[in-house]
């Protein structure tokens, strides 16, 4: 996707005034970044003909990604490629793992990883300091909310659907782990 083509479609329709650009590639951003996730699990759902399961898995990463922070790619095209590699991965942990204890363990760890290293700040995905304590409860929060509802889930015995929440949070958390080194981007 070349960077501000759907800005400058606006602009030349006489939409937006050009002096908005930057809100409006913002804006784009935000829009890819936020619906890519729940494209590339339609289709990795597609594929394992688990579309619900896949879909589910994408909930907590979604909501939990930008209060957690972590590991970023600087170029949307590798992102994206990697970002499918590493949720194939963890989606076939779901389809070829049936173990509940796993999934109990995997769900608070990830969650107390999250819970701990929340936020983490990278260059470009700068935070206020004033925001940091915020970021870090929203995690918290959220990440015990969903951590909640593995759990009762597990307990209602629909712990198929769980472990796909459980599997969400621990791609969360996941990409939490590379920075813990300092390194938050690679070219």
């Amino acid at each position: 996707m070349k960077k501000g083509k759907i800005t400058d479609w606006l602009i030349k329709s006489n939409v937006i005034q050009a002096e908005d650009r930057d809100l409006y590639d913002y804006a784009c951003r935000s829009l890819v970044f936020l619906f890519a996730p729940f494209v590339i699990a339609l289709v990795v759902g597609m594929v394992f003909s688990m579309v619900a399961e896949a879909l589910l898995m994408a909930v907590p990463y979604v909501v939990l990604r930008s209060f957690c922070g972590g590991f970023h790619l600087k170029s949307i095209k590798l992102c994206l490629v990697v970002s499918t590699l590493s949720y194939l991965a963890i989606f076939s942990i779901g389809v070829f793992v049936s173990c509940d204890i796993f999934y109990y363990v995997t769900a608070v760890i990830s969650a107390v990883s999250i819970d701990v290293l929340s936020p983490i700040v990278s260059p470009n995905k700068k935070i206020d300091s004033g925001r940091i304590l915020h970021f870090k409860l929203t995690a918290i929060i959220l990440s015990t909310i969903i951590l909640i509802v593995v759990f009762v889930l597990f307990i209602m015995h629909i712990g198929h659907f769980s472990r796909f929440l459980t599997l969400g949070m621990l791609l969360t958390a996941s990409l939490q782990w590379p920075c813990i080194g300092g390194s938050h981007i690679i070219d």
